[in-house]
């Protein structure tokens, strides 16, 4: 009844040694600050199965060196504390972890530290305790532990905490290896596993967080012994808010040592210039948004590495590279390597030296983040090429259904091309007039002169119906259709809904109203600009001016 009354459920399950229950300090002042209490039980677990009879059962660990088992749910208790030749007496029992796996399987974390024994002592059982094992094989023997857990994702591997840092075991205890990555040196107290994250206790150094876990649940021979490797992603969970998107991240912190005798020397972050990225650790982050991607080469390639998202139906969604000179870099160094698609599609194509109106448009010109579904992961180097499948699920708070949120991803994907193929004109428009005013400028034919400021005023016109680079205080000037196209995307956008009938019709309103401006342009192509060029042709203008 959530502690609102209480029953006796076992006898005392300490050692009940009065001469460590007396007061502390003296002889001229006592010192009970209440960490000198003794004969206590320290560490607990009900166990994730059941009992022989389908009642709970629980593990005790004292701080006086016992552990017991009940599995009955507390009416029959038994000492099942270790020999003395594994586990001196009076250790503390730290942790008990219970393996997700397996009934009877439990590992235990104890110090001694406090009777000058400073070994590490990590003990496991297989049988619900009536044999155990010392499995400290690769701790120092001078480094006392502190807790011990079991990943619930992959039977045997284990993490220790220790006076020092943090341990990582592979073969179930059997080999330890250092895993302090980026971590400070110090005492790591406790250890949880949430979903696929790490989350670490110290003492005096706060919360530390080793996101994503997968690639050391994949981690075999098989990959050991690859010269590349593409691990296989995670279930990705689809969010409105996706920060900076196509993200590399890591920023130069080493995050994986030799684990397993596979060298994962650091997730590389590079910036746009190519240049690693560090920066001074001060606060927690988040961790990325989008889809992970984990890879390793044995060795660094020598040439282009590429990693292609694509749809179920192999339809390329977006493409990145290792030799990309605008936008995100894709890592290629020896070692464990970590990129992460934010679940965007390729961005609309913007105008060419938009300036300020550019980045008012930022939000407009985004491509839209992918619909749930199945995707896929290719990674492309050395001549070889490996896949996974992704999948990318919707936000559980979301109502909507997977549906509803196609129709939103259609509309904005409509709107995306539209939005390309708007600046795309504006761009060829500008490039066209810009070409005719300098032959204008090298002539002094009079007809050569009215036919080109008869057209350059025409498109001035057009582009003006289009685009105003006058519109970045839109109280004061009037915009072009390029301001109420792009403004529909990120109001649609704005929520995972369906589009409104409002929007879908206001949408189809614009693009039409945009597909009637780029004929116009169409038609200034193939008569205005046709026939200006025939003038041109005619007059024997040179190609070449020195003035």
């Amino acid at each position: 009844d959530e502690g609102h009354s209480w029953e006796v459920i076992s006898p005392d399950l300490t050692r009940n040694d009065p001469e460590k229950l007396k007061p502390s300090g003296g002889p001229i002042s006592n010192d009970n600050t209440g960490a000198e209490y003794y004969c206590t039980i320290f560490a607990f677990q009900e166990s994730p199965h059941e009992g022989p009879e389908g009642t709970p059962v629980f593990w005790a660990g004292s701080d006086d060196g016992l552990i017991h088992i009940s599995k009955d749910g507390g009416a029959n208790w038994e000492n099942i504390t270790p020999p003395a030749d594994l586990l001196p007496e009076w250790a503390l029992i730290s942790i008990i972890d219970l393996s997700a796996h397996d009934a009877g399987t439990a590992y235990v974390a104890a110090t001694r530290y406090k009777s000058d024994d400073l070994k590490p002592y990590l003990l496991k059982t297989n049988d619900y305790g009536e044999n155990w094992q010392l499995i400290t094989n690769g701790i120092p023997e001078d480094d006392f532990t502190r807790t011990i857990r079991e990943d619930p994702n992959r039977k045997g591997l284990l993490y220790a905490g220790t006076e020092t840092g943090l341990y990582i075991s592979f073969d179930d205890g059997e080999n330890w290896e250092a895993f302090q990555l980026n971590l400070p040196v110090c005492p790591i107290h406790d250890i949880i596993i949430k979903d696929k994250d790490l989350i670490a206790a110290t003492h005096g150094r706060s919360f530390w967080i080793l996101d994503d876990l997968s690639p050391l649940h994949q981690i075999d021979d098989e990959v050991t012994s690859a010269d590349m490797w593409l691990y296989k992603p995670g279930t990705v969970r689809r969010f409105k808010e996706l920060g900076r998107f196509g993200q590399n991240v890591g920023e130069g912190k080493k995050i994986f040592g030799r684990i397993s005798g596979m060298l994962l020397t650091s997730y590389h972050h590079e910036n746009e210039q190519g240049d690693t990225e560090v920066e001074p650790l001060d606060a927690g982050k988040n961790p990325p948004s989008g889809a992970v991607i984990h890879y390793y080469f044995k060795e660094a390639p020598e040439g282009e590495v590429k990693l292609t998202i694509l749809d179920a139906d192999d339809n390329v969604v977006k493409e990145f590279s290792s030799e990309t000179t605008n936008g995100t870099r894709v890592p290629k160094a020896a070692g464990a390597n970590r990129f992460v698609w934010d679940l965007r599609y390729p961005d609309a194509e913007p105008v060419d030296d938009g300036g300020p109106t550019n980045a008012r448009f930022a939000d407009s010109l985004k491509g839209p983040i992918a619909a749930p579904g199945k995707y896929k992961v290719r990674l492309e180097a050395n001549g070889q090429a490996l896949e996974h499948k992704l999948k990318v699920k919707k936000d559980k708070r979301v109502k909507a259904s997977k549906k509803e949120l196609r129709e939103q991803f259609d509309l904005l994907i409509e709107l995306r091309d539209k939005l390309s193929e708007l600046n795309g004109t504006i761009n060829d428009l500008r490039k066209v007039r810009s070409q005719v005013v300098s032959w204008m400028e090298r002539s002094d034919d009079e007809e050569i002169k009215g036919q080109g400021q008869a057209l350059k005023d025409q498109l001035d016109k057009l582009e003006a119906e289009l685009y105003s680079t006058r519109a970045s205080d839109p109280r004061a000037f009037a915009g072009g259709l390029s301001d109420t196209l792009g403004a529909l995307p990120p109001q649609i956008a704005n929520a995972d809904h369906p589009p409104t009938t409002q929007q879908v019709e206001g949408s189809e309103k614009v693009m039409g109203d945009v597909d009637e401006k780029l004929e116009e342009f169409r038609q200034l192509l193939t008569e205005e600009v046709r026939q200006f060029n025939r003038t041109v042709a005619e007059k024997d203008i040179p190609a070449v001016v020195a003035d």
